[in-house]
């Protein structure tokens, strides 16, 4: 999976842009890492080992929306650990321990991206919220331009973009892995394979229904389908 993502020439062309997609990208795999050690500490009473990682995936969404205002990508973690919880994990976090980590979270976000607490930018996110600040409002997609903004929901550009952006700018038997993976993933849903689902789900979800879609928000799923393909070869070479 590392390897796919190392050589795949859409992730190397967009993180060579340096936007803040690539940070965005970089944190939220370090928060689904320790979210699936955290599970794994539940499981072994590591009781330490477990508040640790918690710790570190609620520093890291505090590093991943400092990088970049999705805040939507908070429902990865929730809608993970209730589908893990469904699995018979040990793993439970009572209600004043999420509140601690939303706290945590937001002491590393404000700390290191502290202008959205200043009245000059509130101004100026309200009126890009009503897209006032746009300069590009349109993409061409299968030879057809389409409104591309979020307001315009699913009368903007189609939501099937992403699965065609999957099939064109993925290497083809990179697409037949991460299939064959993503078969695997739903017939099993194994708690390894509920980490790749939930994470999926979310994006999909959020960035099918908007009216605005970008190649560079590709980036932060990317790795997903990387997993798969990987999932799928070793389970391949070991039959």
């Amino acid at each position: 999976a590392a390897a796919l993502v190392a050589l795949s020439t859409t992730a190397i062309g967009y993180h060579r842009v340096a936007k803040e997609d690539t940070l965005l990208g970089l944190f939220l795999m370090l928060l689904l890492l320790a979210a699936a050690e955290a599970k794994a500490a539940a499981d072994d009473d590591r009781a330490n080992d477990q508040r640790r990682w918690q710790w570190i995936a609620a520093i890291s969404i505090g590093l991943m929306f400092a990088s970049k205002y999705f805040f939507f990508f908070a429902l990865v973690p929730v809608v993970l650990y209730v589908w893990m919880r469904r699995t018979g994990t040990r793993w439970h976090m009572p209600i004043r321990r999420w509140f601690a980590l939303v706290g945590i979270a937001f002491v590393v976000f404000a700390a290191i991206n502290w202008t959205p607490f200043l009245p000059s930018s509130w101004a100026f996110g309200i009126s890009y919220m009503r897209e006032q600040q746009t300069i590009h409002g349109s993409l061409p997609f299968m030879g057809t331009l389409y409104n591309n903004l979020p307001s315009y929901g699913l009368r903007g550009t189609p939501p099937w973009f992403y699965v065609v952006f999957t099939a064109v700018k993925l290497a083809p038997p990179t697409v037949l892995a991460a299939s064959l993976g993503l078969a695997l993933a739903i017939g099993r849903r194994r708690p390894a394979h509920v980490v790749v689902l939930s994470w999926m789900a979310v994006w999909f979800l959020v960035f099918s229904v908007s009216g605005a879609k970008w190649g560079r928000f590709y980036q932060t799923v990317l790795p997903a389908f990387a997993l798969l393909a990987g999932h799928a070869m070793e389970r391949a070479f070991t039959w």
